[in-house]
């Protein structure tokens, strides 16, 4: 009862605040993200969360090159308030129920895979997969199709949650081959440009991804699948430590075990 009232106090003091504030006439994303951190690490909460739905709601409508970092970092930093300040929380809580709410409208003819990828990437921040599981277990029963298109950003989650046998009903080890050696390619040329932090990034997760894949097919028991992808996905690395490491997980897929997802 007393953290209700704790809670109900903040909401009451928040809603004041955030009255107070509106973006300027021509608003920059990243800079109100910025703003907003600053704003929760001097203790003005109120401000920093409304900053913090703003940006949700609207950074990529301004900026579609923000949707990486509006379901990463920037959800990382409102989680990081919430713990602070109850409202927060509370309010990252009723998006993330929001939207599955539209995800399950039985109105839609399509699922958005836009809400989909919010949605999976709030139960990550939230450490709640079985929530992502559980609406693509519901896909997958109502609509196969939709489930296909949103397998991809379901997968670690369903991972994490050892639901082999639904990822092999998803899984193209051709198409996925494929997709990791274009990120792959596309990372090391990022990394000309970002230095070695990101080629560090780049690198774990093309071993990651390997690994995945290959580990995949191995516990649906398409042990040819697996195979074949191995040669492939080894064959994108062809020396130095990084090939050393990229052999060894492979290796370690095929013969059953299951990497973590990452990051």
């Amino acid at each position: 009862m007393r953290m209700w009232l704790v809670s109900c106090m903040f909401l009451v003091a928040a809603m004041s605040h955030a009255d107070e504030w509106s973006p300027p006439e021509d608003p920059d994303p990243t800079l109100i993200l910025r703003e907003a951190s600053a704003d929760a690490t001097s203790g003005d909460y109120a401000r920093a969360l409304a900053k913090h739905l703003w940006y949700h709601e609207n950074a990529t409508k301004l900026q579609r090159s923000q949707s990486g970092v509006r379901r990463s970092f920037a959800l990382s930093y409102w989680l990081k308030l919430g713990e602070a300040y109850p409202p927060a929380l509370e309010k990252f809580r009723e998006i993330r129920d929001e939207t599955e709410k539209r995800i399950r409208d039985e109105d839609q003819v399509r699922v958005q895979f836009d809400d989909f990828h919010d949605f999976t990437a709030m139960n990550r921040v939230l450490r709640e997969p079985e929530r992502t599981v559980k609406a693509f277990k519901w896909l997958s029963e109502t609509d196969s199709e939709d489930a296909s298109r949103v397998y991809g950003i379901s997968e670690p989650a369903l991972i994490n949650q050892k639901e082999y046998a639904l990822c092999g009903k998803y899984i193209e080890p051709e198409k996925q081959v494929d997709r990791i050696e274009d990120h792959y390619e596309r990372g090391l040329k990022s990394a000309e440009k970002f230095g070695k932090r990101h080629l560090d990034y780049v690198e774990k997760k093309i071993v990651n991804e390997s690994a995945l894949l290959v580990a995949i097919l191995v516990q649906n028991n398409r042990t040819e699948e697996a195979v074949d992808a191995a040669t492939k996905l080894k064959s994108l690395v062809s020396e130095g430590e990084l090939r050393k490491k990229l052999t060894k997980e492979i290796d370690r897929a095929l013969s059953g075990t299951v990497p973590k997802p990452w990051p």
